[in-house]
Order: C-alpha cells, then structure tokens, then sequence
C-alpha cells in the first residue's frame, strides 16, 4: 500500500498546521516586480474534476466559487514538475530548471505572472492519482482544508504533474489567491484535455524573473494520515498551504503529522517506489512512515533484531542524543568521560561511542543542558517537551514575530518559548494532535522523534 504526505503553510509565522493540526492563516504580500500574466492553458480532466469538487464543496460551505488563474496554474506545473525531477517534497524550491534555490510559493507564483498585494496560499500532495483521492486527503487536514475554505481566496491555481522515475509518481499543487488577475476565467471556459501530458508541463513558459520576497515570511507541514479513499498502490505524499504577509506572519508544507511533496508531467501511475529501508511494522498507513524511511534510508536510526521499528515505542534521552548527532552528522571523537555525573560509558555496547561520546557531543553543541548543572538523566524517558527544546537548540532558530500565536496553549515557562520558535520554523509539521491541549508532557515516540528529525535535517 501506498503512503500519503499533506503539508500546508501556515500564514507566514503565523503558519497553519500544514500536516499538523494548525490554521492557516492568509496575509497580504507587498509585492515589488511585475510579471507578465500566463497565456491561457489547458487543464486535464483530473484537474477540472478537482477544481469542480473544490467549488461544490465550497458552496456546500455557503463560499462562492473560485476562478482559476492561468498563472498560478503555471506556477503549481512547474513546482510539481521540479520536485519530482530534483526529488524533493517541499513548500521551498530545492533544485529547478525555472526558479531560484530557496524560492518560495509567493516568489514562484509572481515569477508565473501572479504578482499581486494579495492573500496566498498553498497545498501541496504527491503519490494521489486522482482527483477524488487528494480532495479526500487535503479535506480531512485541518490545515489544507482552511486553505480550500477560506473566504480571503477568489482564485486558484491546479495542477497535476506525473514525473516517470520519481518517488511518488505523481504531483499535486494548488496555489490560492485573493485577486482576481487577468489570466483568471470560470472553470470550462477554458480548453480541456483528456490526460496530463507526458513529456512537457500544461503550462507555457514565461520570461518573467525571479525576485526574491521582501517580507519576512514562514511555512509550516502537517501529516494527515490516508483515508480509505485515498489508498492506492502509489506513494502518496502532500504539502500544505504557503502563506506571505507584508510584514511577519506557514507546510502539508509541503507536504500536513505528515508524510511528508519535475520537468515533464506525466499521468499518475500504480507503480510504488519503494524505499531502501523497510520494517515489518511500518507500512504506507503508520503515522510518520515518511519520516522513518527517510531516517533509515540515512543511517540516522535503525530497527530492532525481529526486523521491526517501533514506531510507538518511547525513547530515553541517551537514545535521542545518538539520533540527533546522526541527523546533524556531527564529529563524535571516543570519551572516557563527560560533564554529566550519571552518564558513564556502556562497555556491552555494540557502538562504543555510546551513549557517553554521543551526550558529550550535544553537551558541547548546546543542545542540552542536562536535568540539572551535573546530570542528564539518561535512562528517563524524553518528553515532546524536552525533544522540541533539543531540536531547537540544535536549528538555532531566532524568535518569531512579537505578536506571532503557535497553535497550543501556553504550557510552561522553561520549554513554551522554545515550541514556539518550532511551531514557527515548521519543525511541527506533520505532528498528530497537535493544538489546544497537546501533552507536551508525554513521552515522546520512536515516530515522533523522527519526525522532528527529518524536519530538521530538510532545513
């Protein structure tokens, strides 16, 4: 069976639970640099049949309907087309053969010709093949769903793209706007094709430039676990809404807890890649597969004898500090001893550097403290607390925007702060349950760990 992925972003710094449990909020973009408007496109039947399903959903909601907008349909090929050809899965452009390094849903959709002071947004899916099947998915994210629904959009941008070759096959991305631009027409006013093209993008080119935003700004991903209407042999993954505001303001994202989103559009297909790394116990259903795969497939974590991960089972602060030097690939030279009292070296241990070498390391990086000046506690198990304050640590990340609110309550004077900077970054993304009344205080999970992880380490 397949897996899915649904990231959104929050309203910049202001982010929404793309695949996590967050609202994304819309902001106004200053925009600086004029673009050409798109010349007028084709759309597949699986795009028109998304768009229809959006605007009847909308309508059920008592919301008028959306236009689509040529141009930010351009903007939504291209994505689609570059992160199954560069293979990422991301809000953010990590390799593409039209946009800039880094460049974000506002920057690509006016380098498309949608540049305007407006509310923006984005989700972001791959491995759906259908229409229907990433309508369910996006509908049943709190954070993709808000972006379908909000009254602040008049316009989007749809497309899907399969890339031959790629991990998830096929490529979903929806770009909202608020203005109306002159590309934008009501839905079968447009030509129609039957299929996706396979060899090119739906989308012509433009010759407007990149320019990068002039606003500070944020995305945030959520994981929406697969309905049954959405398993598939295909890999699935999704991304949630972008938002840019003119002043501070956020995957799902890309990629929705999530699971975690070329140049030639191709149709979908039920061909699955496969990771390298597999576990008895972790299949395309398991909370935060995604992230363990993509953990194992890198060394930084690994399952147990039987075969199995563990995807649910609790870790000690020992274990969490050989996982994250791993993720961060730091030097680990051999100790005889540390500043911690209760750590000592394990002499039965397969891995001599641990758990002594691995703690000194994070010790001298700053990403702990210790329980106290002289301890660790290395046998406790590690709070969603602990773990948030330690991967932010390790990020340094600065603060977020005076007036910014994260999606929980304020929970505690030593570790808020810290979730907050986390909830900002999108280094929650994709983590289930996440908002008003989360347990900070819990044990975090095998799963949990590696979802922070991945986030981090996709910085």
């Amino acid at each position: 069976m397949g897996y899915s992925v649904l990231a959104h972003l929050k309203r910049k710094r202001l982010r929404a639970p793309g695949l996590l449990i967050a609202l994304v909020l819309a902001a106004l973009i200053a925009s600086t640099v004029l673009a050409s408007p798109a010349q007028a496109v084709s759309y597949s039947s699986e795009e028109i049949a998304f768009v229809q399903m959006l605007n009847d959903y909308r309508a059920s909601n008592g919301l008028g309907a959306l236009l689509v907008s040529d141009a930010a349909s351009l903007a939504c090929d291209r994505h689609n087309a570059d992160m199954g050809k560069y293979g990422f899965f991301s809000h953010t452009t990590s390799g593409s053969d039209w946009f800039a390094v880094g460049a974000l849903p506002w920057d690509r959709m006016a380098a498309c010709g949608y540049d305007y002071n407006t509310a923006m947004g984005e989700n972001i899916a791959a491995g759906y093949a259908s229409a229907s099947a990433v309508f369910a998915g996006w509908k049943s994210s709190s954070g993709h769903n808000a972006n379908m629904l909000s009254p602040k959009y008049n316009v989007v941008g749809v497309s899907l793209v399969q890339v031959s070759g790629s991990r998830y096959g096929s490529y979903w991305t929806t770009d909202f706007g608020g203005y109306v631009d002159p590309s934008s027409h009501g839905l079968g006013s447009e030509p129609t094709t039957t299929a996706a093209p396979t060899t090119t993008t739906t989308r012509p080119p433009t010759t407007t430039a990149y320019v990068p935003p002039t606003t500070t700004t944020t995305t945030t991903t959520v994981y929406v676990p697969p309905t049954t209407t959405t398993t598939t042999s295909t890999t699935r993954r999704v991304t949630t809404t972008t938002v840019r505001v003119t002043t501070t303001t956020a995957r799902p994202p890309t990629t929705t807890t999530v699971r975690p989103t070329t140049t030639t559009t191709m149709r979908p297909t039920t061909t699955k890649v496969k990771p390298a790394a597999t576990f008895s116990d972790v299949g395309g259903n398991t909370l935060y597969a995604q992230q363990i795969w993509y953990l194992a497939d890198r060394g930084v974590i690994s399952g147990f004898s039987n075969g199995t991960f563990g995807p649910n089972h609790k870790v000690t602060r020992q274990q969490f500090t050989k996982m994250i030097v791993l993720a961060l690939g730091y030097e680990v030279p051999p100790i005889k001893a540390c500043g911690f009292k209760d750590v000592a070296a394990l002499p039965g241990s397969a891995d001599p550097l641990y758990p002594i070498s691995y703690i000194a390391a994070c010790a001298k990086a700053g990403i702990t403290v210790g329980t106290t000046a002289n301890t660790f506690s290395p046998y406790d198990q590690i709070t969603r607390a602990q773990l948030i304050t330690m991967v932010v640590r390790a990020a340094g990340l600065s603060d977020p925007p005076a007036g910014y609110r994260p999606p929980f309550d304020y929970f505690s004077p030593a570790h808020y702060q810290w979730a907050r900077k986390a909830a900002y970054a999108g280094l929650l993304d994709g983590l289930a349950g996440l908002g008003p009344g989360f347990d900070f205080w819990a044990a975090a999970s095998r799963g949990e760990v590696c979802l922070l992880l991945a986030n981090l380490m996709r910085r």
